[in-house]
């Protein structure tokens, strides 16, 4: 039985406009993203680093941050409190980059909730989206 969630419109990110060429050199919002990350990466993440690895888990403290920060939401689609207003591969590539500065490890789970809101994003219906995304 579908019911009227079902029914309406699942949100989209917009592909943001470009020009003629491919362009990777970041834009302010960008570089300030990017530069936020790294703090974030060097100051937290990679005294982490060892412990973390040795405990087999990102300690709790610091996936709460990196959702402070935004980094499970860059999926996600405005109406849903997404971070981002355009759907941007090259944001994503800087983010996760600079997150890695810290740590590699950390940084895969940092950014594991942001590919399911991603995909939601993406793929998901209207009921999925409702249900789901206000999470991230």
């Amino acid at each position: 039985m579908s019911t009227e969630a079902d029914l309406a419109d699942p949100a989209r990110q917009p592909v943001a406009e470009s020009g003629t060429t491919f362009d990777v050199t970041p834009t302010d919002e960008q570089k300030m993203l990017v530069d936020a990350v790294r703090d974030f990466a060097l100051r937290a993440c990679r005294p982490a680093a060892l412990a973390a690895d040795a405990g087999c888990g990102t300690p709790p403290e610091i996936l709460a941050t990196a959702a402070e920060l935004g980094l499970s939401a860059l999926g996600v689609p405005e109406a849903y409190g997404g971070a981002l207003e355009h759907r941007a591969t090259v944001t994503a590539a800087l983010i996760a980059e600079a997150l890695a500065e810290g740590d590699m490890g950390i940084a895969l789970a940092c950014l594991a909730l942001g590919g399911v809101a991603t995909a939601l994003g993406l793929w998901g219906d209207a009921r999925q989206q409702s249900a789901y995304l206000g999470a991230f």
